[in-house]
């Protein structure tokens, strides 16, 4: 009963918004920062935590990833700090709604996995081992996923209760492979395809069938070091040629746009405002985010350092 209870309660948390646009950032040793955009303007609200690596909102809560530290969880609302956990080196954090899962990424010393039941209340359950240095994580149904800096990719299963390795692609294992497959940034939808941004090799598409993982494709795109996805629509940052790609996905991978920008894109995410259904890119460069609406292709600016957007997580059964 207390897992329904609180599944339910973070599904509809996740569903709620406010009718302005908010985005929270990571401004690293900073901490994060609440900016309401409505009509133009901007308000923002700075937290009382430093160290922000990257992070994920679920519901009213920030679930955040802090290097050389460990992990907090705040409320949305206020950036109120709700818990604190001293782990490590922590480099992400993924969740999985459905089991109630919360996986931390200790640098190279492995993926901490956590039951919880409220933000104050944490269970550990295991440290599941890695190889290399963890750059992103990402999970799907039974299985957790691991893009490691020079070791590749790999992919866990859980069984009886705990995650075991069960298929790798690239690393320094494979002749010719540490160069070429750098993975830096991954998306799995909810049909199991896994999204890689892995530099000068552009965009791998994967699929996670029978326990392995299949290349599907391999599209150029100069360099690619980030991506992201929201509602079918997927769009990739090419660092060097200074652009945004922007794919229709729903069936096979189409390209649709691009958009060019005057500095290099670092980090990339797509969000939909759920009141207007309006999608937007955000783009963080060396000055700041840049601020892309799709149905009106506005554009604005928010100047400043930033390193991440804290995205919400939305729960697809």
């Amino acid at each position: 009963m207390k897992k329904v209870f609180t599944l339910l309660f973070f599904v509809l948390l996740s569903v709620h918004s406010l009718f302005a646009l908010e985005i929270y950032a990571g401004k690293g040793i900073e901490g994060v920062k609440m900016i309401t955009v409505e009509n133009d303007q901007t308000i923002a609200l700075d937290s009382p935590i430093s160290f922000v690596e990257s992070g994920v909102r679920v519901g009213s809560y920030l679930f955040l990833a802090m290097r050389n530290f460990g992990f907090s969880i705040l409320e949305a609302d206020g950036l109120i700090l709700r818990n604190t956990m001293c782990v490590g080196d922590v480099t992400d954090i993924a969740i999985n709604i459905e089991f109630l899962d919360l996986f931390v990424a200790d640098g190279s010393r492995g993926i901490l996995r956590y039951k919880f039941f409220r933000p104050d209340f944490l269970k550990f359950v295991e440290v599941v081992p890695v190889h290399g240095w963890v750059v992103d994580i990402e999970v799907w149904k039974d299985y957790l996923i691991v893009a490691t800096d020079g070791f590749g990719l790999y992919l866990y299963k859980k069984v009886n209760g705990y995650f075991e390795e069960v298929d790798k692609l690239g690393g320094y294992g494979l002749p010719k492979t540490s160069s070429n497959f750098l993975p830096s940034e991954m998306f799995v939808d909810k049909k199991g395809r896994i999204f890689l941004a892995s530099g000068l090799k552009g965009l791998i598409v994967l699929k996670i069938y029978a326990d392995k993982l299949i290349v599907e494709k391999n599209i150029g795109i100069g360099y690619a070091d980030s991506l992201d996805f929201c509602n079918e629509k997927l769009i990739v940052a090419d660092f060097k040629g200074k652009r945004v790609l922007l794919f229709d996905v729903n069936d096979n991978i189409k390209f649709a746009k691009q958009f060019n920008l005057v500095e290099e894109p670092r980090k990339v995410k797509l969000i939909e405002d759920p009141w207007t259904e309006e999608m937007f890119i955000l783009a963080i460069t060396d000055s700041g985010i840049h601020l892309k609406n799709l149905s009106t292709a506005e554009e604005s600016r928010i100047y400043g350092t930033y390193n991440c957007i804290i995205k919400p997580l939305i729960y697809e059964p």
